[in-house]
């Protein structure tokens, strides 16, 4: 397994660890609810998320502008305008929505779950994305 791979799979177990000692709600179906805090946090697709932690859709939201707010962090060290910041945030968005994975059946050992999820390599190609230098 690439470094990349195993970083990506870490990154996650981190996150949804930390959700579930937040106190979120997981009913039943984990796979469920992992997948819908992925489709709130990358794609903006709220709805599956928001039914299954009976959360409001601006707490929702809140998890996709923190991702965003996460990938502009890796610019922050650079000394560039707000309205390339603005750019690059509205390019971050568009990235995020093309993320693509396959969330697994969960599986129960003891007292917790294992969720696996297989995220694809992002191949697709930018266009007609404009910034002003």
């Amino acid at each position: 397994m690439s470094k990349r791979k195993h970083g990506m799979r870490m990154l996650i177990l981190v996150f949804f660890s930390a959700l579930l000692m937040a106190g979120c709600a997981v009913r039943a179906n984990v796979s469920g609810y992992v997948e819908g805090a992925l489709d709130a946090r990358y794609k903006a697709e709220y709805t599956k998320y928001m039914r299954m932690t009976e959360c409001s859709q601006s707490e929702a939201q809140q998890l996709h502008e923190d991702r965003l707010d996460a990938c502009m962090a890796s610019i922050d060290p650079l000394e560039i305008s707000d309205e390339l910041k603005e750019g690059y945030r509205t390019l971050f968005d568009r990235l995020l929505v093309d993320v693509h994975y396959s969330v697994k059946k969960e599986k129960k050992k003891e007292d917790h779950y294992t969720v696996e999820v297989l995220v694809l390599q992002y191949k697709k190609e930018i266009k007609n994305f404009a910034c002003r230098f």
